[in-house]
């Protein structure tokens, strides 16, 4: 195995420390802890370079507020000068560990992600459609990570006793008396490296052929049902007695391939995929709440996902046509669509492959534009 071996001074370079800044501030520079911070920003950094330097930086009190979306979570933000040092700490780490994760662990990576998460299984269910499948979720998986077993975990690979202290005071000055917080961005390469652990069970020791990741939600396929038993067995004893986790019993999902799995906000079928009841249903209320570019960009955000699924035409036409969504009052129109020039053009038309009814003899779609109806927005034309 080799080291992590990148020098610590590495970490709190000023040139580091500012582009760690910019990545920090990205999207946050009219927040009053961000102006705040760059009223004085070659001091703040000055002090911060100081403070690594001499091993005596302190991480800060974390600010919570509690999430829905998709389910009830407690988020804990740190100090924007910590996010600062995260996001040094995270460049340098990330370079290092990325090599060593497993292929197919799909969260909070570059080029990753939940679609090519789903896609995988798409692909691995369309060659074996026969198959079992194992799915599971860890029960609370944040907030029971042991500190301690992390530490030791992240140890093996660091030699570096001033990388060690520094990672361990983020770790142990982390809010409550156990787990990690959600919001941190050092959180999810940690919690990748923890559950690497397990990825090297499943893949090494249990011998599992087609087994996909995102988080602490993974999916196993196998031959047989009885092998789906045996592996959620051994998967619960590892995770207890070498993680101190537990996996959520009414998450714990098993049957034949052939039936659809559910999976990171998709139902996958080994020859289509669906996109989940629940999830349209957070989509459409969301959508309800959100109004001005907000509505056009969550909008864009919801296209992009439904566009995965089999039918996403029609399934997108059906979305926008709720009165749930745009209300009694339309908050736009839908500009494109399909080629032709008649009465079925514009708000609604999506429809591939239409006849069409000028010269144009293109078949396929066009590109639809939502442009919203606020007073000011149409441009005049004499």
């Amino acid at each position: 195995m080799i080291p992590f071996n990148v020098p610590f001074e590495q970490v709190y370079e000023y040139p580091r420390l500012l582009a760690a800044f910019k990545r920090a501030s990205q999207g946050k520079r009219g927040t009053f802890e961000v102006v705040r911070f760059s009223f004085s920003l070659e001091e703040n950094l000055l002090k911060m370079k100081n403070d690594l330097a001499n091993g005596c930086y302190v991480f800060g009190p974390y600010r919570s507020f509690r999430v829905s979306e998709p389910k009830d979570r407690l988020i804990e933000a740190a100090d924007f000068k910590d996010r600062v040092v995260h996001h040094s700490m995270h460049e340098l780490l990330n370079n290092y560990f990325e090599k060593k994760f497993y292929i197919h662990s799909y969260a909070c990576r570059t080029g990753k992600g939940t679609h090519a998460a789903m896609q995988k299984l798409q692909e691995w269910s369309s060659k074996h459609p026969s198959y079992w499948y194992l799915k599971c979720d860890v029960r609370k998986f944040f907030e029971s990570i042991d500190r301690e077993i992390l530490f030791k975990t992240l140890a093996r690979f660091i030699p570096d006793p001033k990388w060690r202290h520094l990672i361990e005071n983020l770790i142990k000055t982390s809010p409550r008396s156990g787990g990690i917080p959600i919001g941190n961005l050092t959180s999810q390469l940690f919690a990748n490296v923890y559950l690497g652990e397990l990825d090297t069970f499943i893949k090494r020791r249990l011998k599992v052929g087609s087994y996909v990741r995102y988080m602490d939600d993974f999916i196993c396929l196998g031959k047989t049902k009885a092998e789906m038993v045996f592996l959620r067995s051994e998967i619960e004893k590892f995770l207890e007695s070498e993680l101190r986790l537990k996996l959520s019993p009414q998450k714990v999902q098993m049957g034949q391939v052939n039936e659809g799995i559910s999976f990171v906000g998709y139902r996958v079928f080994p020859h289509m995929v669906r996109l989940r009841g629940a999830a349209l249903r957070r989509f459409r209320k969301k959508l309800a709440t959100r109004s001005g570019i907000q509505f056009w960009k969550s909008l864009a955000s919801y296209n992009g996902h439904m566009s995965f699924v089999d039918g996403f035409l029609d399934l997108y036409q059906s979305f926008l046509e709720r009165s749930d969504v745009w209300g009694d009052d339309p908050r736009g129109a839908i500009a494109g669509g399909n080629w032709n020039n008649t009465s079925q053009t514009g708000r609604f038309a999506l429809n591939l492959n239409n006849a069409p009814s000028n010269t144009n003899n293109n078949i396929g779609s066009r590109c639809a534009v939502a442009l919203p109806r606020e007073e000011g927005f149409w441009p005049e034309f004499d």
